[in-house]
């Protein structure tokens, strides 16, 4: 963990080894492949998407957690292209959510799917740890074919159910299209047809949609745009 309370890559991978070697998982353990033993476990960190080639083998990929570029960095890469420093960036929102799905296929494409086998992708299985499901319409763009299946954890509490996170977007949605600043809870509500909603699912999915997007925040009772 550096000063600014960010656990580093090198320190979380060691973390996840130990975790998985207390619950009696054997990290070090091979398995059979064409090139003979392989490592049943392969960790990697982010930057190394791209970089190798060597577990073509491995039929199933868990990615904890994506990798997400900062704002000003993706801002100055767009301003940059465009060589003008007066240029407009454009929706940051639409440009961070394809970077994290491009990084996502590259990580993908370090497992077995990366294999073509009568002119198909070889299976693999995938389990990626995210926040907007979103990104599986995102994939199906470069991955034609992919099935996608939302993953409920058994341990973790307090994950959003499907319900919460389509009224999420529903209110991303709206707010799209809403040419105030501002607008309340309430009216927000009654312009969705809300009314009858629980409290509590209507509070969760507010502070979901908060996380799909850097243009509004919740201050009080109600929703004010950022940008």
């Amino acid at each position: 963990m550096d000063s600014s309370g960010t656990i580093q890559p090198s320190t979380a991978t060691s973390l996840l080894k130990d975790d998985l070697a207390t619950a009696g998982i054997d990290i070090r353990a091979t398995v059979a492949t064409p090139n003979g033993p392989r490592p049943r476990f392969a960790f990697l960190t982010w930057g190394n998407e791209t970089s190798t080639n060597d577990f073509a083998y491995a039929s199933n990929v868990i990615m904890a957690g994506v990798l997400h570029r900062d704002d000003l960095d993706l801002a100055a890469n767009v301003v940059g292209q465009k060589d003008d420093l007066l240029a407009d960036y454009g929706d940051l929102r639409s440009i961070k959510q394809s970077e994290v799905a491009h990084c996502v296929y590259q990580a993908l494409s370090r497992g077995s799917c990366r294999r073509i086998v009568n002119g198909e992708a070889a299976p693999m299985k995938a389990w990626i740890i995210h926040h907007d499901d979103t990104l599986g319409d995102t994939l199906r763009t470069a991955m034609a074919g992919v099935v996608w299946s939302e993953w409920t954890p058994k341990f973790i509490k307090g994950i959003s159910d499907r319900k919460v996170k389509t009224l999420a977007r529903r209110i991303l949605d709206h707010l799209a299209t809403h040419t105030g600043g501002t607008i309340s809870t309430r009216s927000l509500k009654t312009a969705l047809g809300l009314k009858d909603t629980p409290a509590k699912t209507f509070q969760r999915a507010v502070a979901l949609m908060q996380t799909m997007t850097d243009g509004w925040k919740l201050e009080g009772r109600s929703l004010v745009a950022t940008t």
